[in-house]
């Protein structure tokens, strides 16, 4: 999915970049794999299925037969959908190609990996804004168009204080990177690559219906505690 030569170059090179449809005849999913994951009751656990900016609890009444009363039911999951960003985690094992491709990246940087779904299915962006992660991530656009900004700018001990906080400071800082020209400006295309590595700022604006598949690789090298990649077929 991802070739061990890229795979190489993020870990070695340090650098984002952009690889115009390098996935284009191996793209991980499409909406019918999602319609199925949404409905399948262990994707949608509270633990694994996230929203973005959510700002409301939810509320929902136990069922009968039901072995996981954490899991988002149907109905609720229609409402979020109509205006909220969403994300699943630990989906690393949804297809043999997305473990394989997991597996390669582990085995290359001797470091855990994970694979999280994000999709909207509404207009309205609703995504994370500017910030930065404390993993690498690699992301695969698979359904729809999407506008990835990286900004290579070099952060300092403001940027660690105040990630994540509700704060006059905070704002002015994101103001900033915002307005500064980012080092990678670029519409995402089924198909399409983009290697984030950690402590980027970047934006992922979603100005339209839209499924990614994205990649954290951990920024420490600990090869024992990723999870077992062995595939069963029948």
């Amino acid at each position: 999915m991802i070739p061990h030569l890229l795979i190489e170059n993020a870990r070695d090179l340090n650098t984002p970049y952009v690889m115009p449809q390098m996935c284009k005849d191996n793209i991980p999913l499409d909406w019918a794999d999602l319609e199925l994951i949404v409905n399948l009751t262990p994707f949608v656990n509270t633990d694994r299925f996230n929203i973005v900016n959510r700002t409301e609890p939810l509320h929902w009444q136990h069922t009968a037969w039901t072995t996981d009363n954490q899991a988002v039911p149907p109905t609720t999951i229609r409402k979020i959908l109509k205006d909220k960003t969403v994300f699943i985690k630990d989906c690393s094992r949804l297809s043999k190609a997305i473990n394989e491709c997991i597996k390669d990246i582990e085995d290359i940087w001797k470091a855990p990996a994970d694979a999280h779904v994000f999709f909207n299915t509404h207009k309205s962006d609703g995504s994370f804004g500017v910030h930065f992660d404390n993993n690498h991530n690699f992301i695969i656009q698979c359904e729809g168009e999407s506008v990835i900004k990286v900004w290579n700018t070099e952060l300092n001990n403001d940027d660690f204080k105040y990630r994540d906080v509700d704060c006059v400071e905070g704002k002015k800082r994101l103001r900033e990177i915002e307005e500064s020209k980012p080092a990678i400006d670029h519409i995402m295309k089924p198909g399409d690559l983009v290697y984030i590595p950690k402590h980027h700022y970047h934006q992922y604006i979603a100005n339209q219906k839209r499924l990614s598949l994205s990649i954290p690789v951990a920024d420490y090298e600990d090869y024992n505690i990723r999870q077992d990649r062995d595939w069963i077929s029948f």
